[in-house]
Order: structure tokens, then C-alpha cells, then sequence
């Protein structure tokens, strides 16, 4: 084998450099992604201590050009993490507000139901949350009935049905 052909060898069994140049941009636009979230939110993932402390910095950064190197060095931290739990806790972060939106509209509906006279259904939530104080719910749909006027659809316009809602959301959110 000629001294050429080891090269050839070498050079198709590494990435090409546009190949790692492109997963340096996707590991720093993940980092900018982390960067945006919030203190509170970027807590919730398992990042490693160096990592902390570069976000941390990255706050401080306020030229722009330091900024975008500060990104790369975010990206070459980030490379030595786990990518895909990251990517994964990242997609939670931004689904929780529509889960918790989706479970907030079907407890509107619940109330509504609720309201209009199906009590079944206030078992069935008791069930399902245990925590649940029995007298105080059937209160709270007694009063949101009464304040409630005939055919009022949605029936969050009194007080007693907010209330009831309020209620329900402590209990299964």
C-alpha cells in the first residue's frame, strides 16, 4: 500500500469538515436554545457543572461578537454531554405549557358538565384524585348552580363557577 492510499483510507473513514462544521452550528444553536430559557427552567436540566457556569456567563456577555464565540465554546461544552436527553428535556420544557393549556380546557369542560346537572361525574373525579374533600366539591357545585343562570354556557361569568374551577385545577394539576 502506497503512502497515498493510507491518506485516501484515513480521509473516508473521517467526517468531512462541512459534515463538522455543521454539527458544531447544531450543537450551538442548541446551546442557544438553552440560553433562552429561563433560570428556572434551565435548573430542570441535568446540565453539568461547566455548563452552569458558562450560561451563567454568557449572561454577563453583551457584545455581540464575544457573544457568538461564547457560543462555541457553549457548543464544544454541550459535545461532551448527552445531546439527545437534552434535546428531549428541552421538547418537554416547551410542550408543558400546551399539556397543562389542554388539561385547563378539558376542566373547563368538566365544570361545565358538572354544572348542568351530572353529579356521576364528580364521583368519577373523586376517584381519579383521592385527595379530593367530597363536601367541599359537592358545595362548590351547589353554589356555582345556583349563581348560574338556565342555558348560560360557558358558566364562568359568577364568581361560585370560578371558584369550582379553581378548585378543580388544585386538585388535578
Amino acid at each position: 500500500m502506497t503512502k497515498a492510499d493510507n491518506h485516501t483510507d484515513a480521509y473516508n473513514d473521517e467526517q468531512s469538515k462541512s459534515a463538522i462544521k455543521r454539527e458544531a452550528l447544531k450543537l450551538q444553536e442548541l446551546g442557544k436554545r438553552i440560553y433562552e430559557l429561563s433560570n428556572k427552567q434551565r435548573a430542570q436540566l441535568s446540565l453539568s457543572q461547566d455548563l452552569i457556569k458558562a450560561f451563567e456567563e454568557a449572561k454577563r456577555i453583551s457584545n455581540k461578537e464575544a457573544l457568538r464565540r461564547h457560543f462555541q465554546y457553549l457548543g464544544k461544552l454541550i459535545r461532551n454531554s448527552d445531546i439527545s436527553q437534552l434535546e428531549d428535556a428541552l421538547e418537554k420544557l416547551k410542550s408543558a405549557p400546551l399539556e397543562k393549556s389542554r388539561k385547563i380546557v378539558a376542566l373547563e369542560s368538566f365544570v361545565t358538565q358538572l354544572i348542568m346537572d351530572d353529579i356521576e361525574l364528580s364521583e368519577s373525579f373523586m376517584e381519579q384524585h383521592p385527595n379530593t374533600d367530597r363536601k367541599k366539591l359537592r358545595q362548590l357545585i351547589r353554589n356555582a348552580k345556583k349563581q348560574t343562570k338556565a342555558g348560560e354556557v360557558p358558566p364562568f361569568k359568577n364568581n361560585a363557577s370560578r371558584k369550582l374551577l379553581e378548585y378543580l385545577k388544585q386538585q388535578a394539576l
